[in-house]
This record gives C-alpha cells, structure tokens and sequence, in this order.
C-alpha cells in the first residue's frame, strides 16, 4: 500500500504460491499416514456446513463446493475498509455458513480461495 512502510510484524497474502506447499505438505501426510485423501474436514472443522462431505482431496483439487470467499461484497467491502485486517476463521463464517453445495458438482467445480484457511487448520491436528 502506497506510503505505508513494511515492517517485520506485518504479513502477507501469498496468493496461488500457497498451493504448492500445502498440496506438498498434505501429500507429506498422506505418506506419513497421518491422513487419507479421503478423509473429510468434519474431523478438523465439524462446524462447517457439509464437513462430513467435503475431503482433503477435494481441498486439494478445488473442488469443496464452497463459495469462494473472495467474491462475496461484504468481505469485500471488510477487506478494502481494513486491507492489513488479519483474517482468521471470521472468512469462513461469512463465505461457507450457508452453503448447500451445489458448487460441488462438475458444472460448478471452480477455483476458490475457500481451501487456504481450512488447509491451514489441517495441519495443525493432523
């Protein structure tokens, strides 16, 4: 942002970068045996619509179902009125509380920013 210095304690959204090292990381515990691709994200995340249907390797193909977050006006308008905000799980409660997952099926299957938080979660309990 034009005027304000970088410091240390400020982060940064990487954008599409993120996806290489979380499918790798994902794919490490898949190795491991810590997880299956077919495991669901209600053993993570129960408090997300659909969590018993959605699986890590849905995460990992972009293909949840869920909204993408990014393109709702109210985090958009959240966004642009606090740019250095750090989102947290506050993203996911305004894009995926009401879901139906009809974005799940192959004629709705798209990119969306709705698995770089909930990968996050993943390996933390992993």
């Amino acid at each position: 942002m034009t005027g304000v210095p970088a410091t240390t304690a400020m982060h940064f959204r990487n954008g599409a970068v993120a996806f290489a090292y979380l499918g790798t990381l994902l794919m490490e515990f898949v190795d491991e045996h810590k997880v299956k691709l077919d495991d669901t994200i209600e053993r993570w995340m129960p408090q997300l619509s659909e969590a018993n249907k959605v699986t890590l390797k849905m995460l990992a193909n972009q293909t949840s179902g869920y909204p993408d977050f990014e393109t709702d006006p109210k985090w958009l308008a959240a966004f642009n009125a606090d740019p250095f905000h750090i989102w947290t799980f506050d993203v996911l409660e305004l894009a995926m509380g009401n879901t139906d997952g009809s974005e799940r099926d192959d004629e709705h299957r798209r990119h969306g920013h709705d698995r770089d938080p909930i990968d996050r979660c993943v390996p933390r309990t992993a």
